[in-house]
């Protein structure tokens, strides 16, 4: 005669429903910490991407800037003090105007673009050549309403090519601003070569922060083709 066992159903002891609370606990914090770095390098490509765009953008400004050149035969049309660039441009504007735009990087700030409004006269021109020159020393609250902030600098610098060989622009030759003719069409692209002419070329060098979101040192040359306008 066969007499049927009990059965006994044995459960989990204590010891092991807390190792296997320590496997998932692990297991959650490998998932989280995964998911936090992922979302992490999400964030920095993010940044890094919006950061390269504003640096093309502002870049190619820069350029538009330097294309839009309005040449004087005997006055500059660009100019270097050591704190701001300077540009005489034809505006593009239907009006076909001329205006005054500078670039400056502000001591603890960003790179900054100004630019005038349009120019109808001589002596419009020479008090907007002088207040883009303040603008960049100490700009007045009427300054800095036309003004662009662009992104942080480190530092930058401005080289001109002139007598096949680059130079600091404060040594080269040329810095009045003497005459002024209101018709662009007259300005644009003399082939006349004087002493106040445009050099061959502008080369920038900006610095990024070691901090920002896209860093290290980048090199601009912008080539002005004489007779043939300016080209980037």
């Amino acid at each position: 005669m066969n007499i049927p066992r009990p059965n006994h159903h044995r459960g989990f002891t204590l010891i092991e429903l807390l190792v296997a609370l320590a496997i998932l606990a692990s297991l959650a914090l490998i998932s989280w910490q995964s998911i936090t770095q992922m979302k992490a390098s999400e964030d920095r490509l993010q940044r890094q991407t919006e950061a390269v765009a504003l640096v093309q953008t502002a870049l190619s400004q820069w350029s538009v800037d330097l294309d839009a050149v309005a040449i004087q035969p005997d006055g500059a049309s660009i100019d270097w003090d050591g704190r701001a660039l300077r540009i005489l441009r034809q505006s593009s504007e239907p009006d076909a105007s001329l205006r005054v735009v500078a670039w400056s990087n502000r001591p603890g700030g960003n790179w900054m673009r100004w630019q005038s409004a349009p120019l109808r006269s001589h002596r419009a021109f020479q008090e907007a050549w002088l207040q883009a020159a303040r603008w960049a020393q100490n700009p007045s609250e009427q300054d800095r309403l036309a003004e662009v902030q662009l992104f942080p600098l480190a530092s930058w610098q401005v080289f001109f090519y002139r007598g096949n060989a680059w130079s600091n622009p404060l040594s080269s030759e040329g810095d009045t601003a003497s005459n002024f003719n209101p018709n662009p069409l007259a300005l644009a692209f003399t082939p006349t070569r004087s002493k106040t002419a445009l050099p061959d070329s502008v080369r920038l060098v900006i610095v990024m922060p070691e901090d920002a979101a896209f860093n290290g040192t980048l090199t601009r040359d912008w080539v002005y083709f004489a007779g043939n306008g300016a080209k980037p």
